[in-house]
């Protein structure tokens, strides 16, 4: 299997390992509590060095399977939550409540199945999106908030606006535009805060309005100008063998 035991140091109950450190026949390390061979209880797991993406994970085992961990990268990145593990393959995926930590974002929420995730991404800018998201990519609805305190709600497509997004500006005025897969469709509607429509004539003769127009403009909303850098890879898979 490629974990076989292969050395342990440290306590024996009935002549079987319960506290100590093991070696595996794959160069992986583990120290910690043991019964029956395996990790049960809490322990750490040391990846071989030549797992050139995991170092360790510090956490709870059950039958050698990771529950509940703190997971260490070997850039620097860390996920600190729930896993489950398939006991037949060995891979441990978080599956639970979880944070996933960078250096430039921090991803906090419920991490699920084939790389879905639902909770709050922040950027080292103090910008984040809120909602749902699918192998990385904003997928579903959500709210994307910049750091000057400006919003953009609505659902994603693959990472791309779809349907009606709501671009909240300040002091309550916001504007509604349709897209259809990263490309807008229709007019942009302006609106007061209690909901009624502004017309481009009544900005002009307004000077009160006039950032509006000078101050966002179409740049804001338009290209590139509103997306999230690329978020990092939500499958966290590691394997014991």
């Amino acid at each position: 299997t490629g974990m076989d035991l292969v050395r342990f140091g440290g306590d024996f109950e009935n002549g079987r390992p319960i506290s100590g450190r093991a070696s595996y026949s794959n160069g992986d390390s583990a120290n910690g509590e043991f019964s029956g061979g395996a990790l049960n209880g809490e322990a750490t797991y040391t990846f071989r060095s030549t797992d050139t993406e995991h170092e360790s994970v510090t956490g709870s085992f059950t039958n050698h399977m990771l529950t509940n961990g703190l997971l260490s990268f070997r850039n620097g990145d860390t996920y600190d939550g729930e896993f489950i593990t398939n006991q037949e393959s060995g891979e441990a995926e978080p599956i639970g409540q979880g944070t996933l930590t960078t250096n430039n974002h921090e991803v906090s929420g419920v991490f699920s199945e084939s790389g879905n995730f639902s909770g709050t991404v922040t950027f080292s800018d103090g910008s984040r999106y809120e909602g749902a998201m699918l192998a990385g990519k904003r997928h579903g609805s959500g709210m994307q908030t910049f750091a000057d305190g400006l919003s953009i709600s609505g659902d994603w497509r693959n990472d791309q606006r779809n349907g009606p997004m709501r671009f909240n500006l300040k002091d309550g005025y916001y504007q509604i535009v349709q897209y259809a897969d990263g490309n807008q469709i229709g007019p942009v509607i302006h609106h007061r805060p209690d909901g009624s429509v502004i017309t481009r004539q009544q900005i002009s003769a307004n000077n009160s309005l006039s950032w509006w127009v000078s101050g966002l403009g179409n740049d804001w909303y338009g290209g590139d100008g509103g997306t999230l850098p690329v978020l990092p890879p939500l499958q966290l898979g590691i394997r014991f063998n």
